[in-house]
């Protein structure tokens, strides 16, 4: 025990035993009183000597455990009085080699991994294909509309009491069905509760998917089943053919030709994204590339109209309209993400379905508006 503290404890028994005499002296003129003043101070006196053999038990174990804990040593201190070393610098040897032994290693014992919270996501196409369309929402399950099937106008000058002639316009009613798109999967309540980061992620790829696949069906949906009626389906578009020997840039040209040929402004191109390099890539006869300096940034159009590029649109295929009147998607209702224990056995596994859908019609206004068909021939 050190001195400091010991001697603390000697005065304080001498301070003790000097208070207990006083009061014992006087307890001869008050008995009563000098009872109770002796009962508590014993009692003091007891706590007191409990007090000093906890402080040299405490004082105790310090002492051992500074002696059970080796010394720690530098690298530098370990070279030196390595016995390697001594005969080294003795001259007893012409070279050494030196482990360290305490030496603290980097491992997955010793060096807890830095978990990073952001889950790393895979590619993901950009919707662009919807994004050109006008979006218009919709409270039913199917979407009619009235468009005008053949049309000949036959206005013409007359003369004064003459008779005009007869315009010839003839309707069509038009039904497209509300489809659902969507998927599901299962996770764990525990990921829920202790990842919410993840169990965020799983909805955002969710939502992603429900969107990828309306943008393909926008395009490709054969109108069979369940499936959309897309743009590529028969009746939906103008078909374009190619020329013979005709590059890809001279057929795009072309294409828009056949939708200004039927009064429409087309609006942007849609092309398989190698279609698109192969465009870029495209040089002149002194070598230098027709889609304009690589070392500058170069937009994504060709003959003034945007390219929307998208694997959705099959390699050496391309779309051409003014997508802005030929078509409309109907949201019956957008991406919605749920979850449920109610599913299978999912209360009595711990488990969560979780679910994105959304419902969407394609309407089709005016398909001389579009042309679809290859690059080249």
């Amino acid at each position: 025990m050190p001195e400091s503290i010991e001697k603390s404890l000697q005065n304080f028994d001498k301070k003790l035993d000097d208070f207990i005499k006083s009061s014992n002296e006087e307890a001869t003129t008050n008995a009563k009183l000098g009872r109770e003043n002796k009962s508590k101070l014993e009692s003091l006196n007891s706590e007191a000597e409990e007090l000093r053999e906890k402080v040299s038990e405490i004082e105790q174990k310090m002492a051992s455990r500074s002696t059970d804990t080796p010394e720690y040593q530098t690298m530098g201190q370990e070279l030196t009085k390595s016995a390697d070393y001594e005969g080294f610098v003795g001259g007893k040897a012409s070279k050494m080699t030196y482990e360290a032994k305490n030496t603290l290693l980097g491992s997955g014992d010793t060096v807890a991994p830095d978990r990073q919270t952001t889950i790393i996501s895979g590619a993901s196409r950009s919707m662009r294909v919807t994004s050109t369309m006008p979006n218009l929402p919709t409270s039913s399950n199917a979407v009619e509309y009235t468009r005008e099937k053949v049309v000949t106008l036959n206005a013409a000058e007359v003369a004064e009491g003459g008779a005009l002639p007869e315009t010839s316009i003839t309707y069509e009613l038009v039904s497209t069905p509300v489809r659902s798109v969507g998927h599901w999967i299962k996770l764990s309540k525990e990921v829920i509760e202790d990842a919410p980061a993840l169990a965020a992620h799983v909805d955002t790829r969710l939502i992603y998917g429900a969107q990828l696949r309306l943008d393909s069906q926008v395009l490709n949906g054969d109108g069979t089943g369940n499936n959309l009626s897309g743009l590529a389906l028969s009746g939906h578009h103008v078909v374009f053919t190619p020329t013979a020997n005709e590059k890809a840039v001279a057929s795009i040209r072309r294409a828009m030709g056949v939708v200004e040929a039927s009064e429409y402004m087309p609006s942007a191109v849609y092309m398989n994204s190698s279609d698109v390099v192969a465009l870029d890539l495209e040089t002149g006869g002194d070598e230098h590339f027709l889609a304009g300096n690589p070392r500058l940034v170069v937009s994504a159009s060709v003959w003034g109209l945007p390219v929307v590029k998208t694997n959705a649109v099959a390699a050496g295929k391309f779309f051409v309209g003014a997508f802005d009147l030929a078509t409309a998607i109907n949201m019956r209702k957008g991406v919605a993400v749920e979850m449920s224990e109610s599913d299978d056995d999912n209360f009595t596994k711990n488990l969560v379905t979780v679910r994105a859908t959304l419902r969407a019609a394609l309407s089709n206004y005016r398909p001389a508006a579009v042309a679809y068909g290859s690059l080249t021939s």
